[in-house]
């Protein structure tokens, strides 16, 4: 018998300009990962706690 995959992540990889998110959407992003609020952009790099964004252990 194979080897079972990892279970598959929720999380979306984060790329700036490109990754489109909707409310409740979570990300990772350098290594930490964040729950998206208040509707952020392509730009809105997650970075820490803020008003686009929660962080959340991965």
């Amino acid at each position: 018998m194979p080897p079972t995959e990892p279970a598959p992540t929720d999380a979306v990889v984060w790329q700036p300009g490109v990754t489109k998110v909707s409310n409740g959407d979570k990300v990772t992003y350098n290594g930490q990962c964040f729950i998206a609020k208040n509707s952020p952009g392509v730009w809105e790099s997650p970075t820490q706690s803020n008003w686009f964004w929660d962080k959340v252990s991965c």
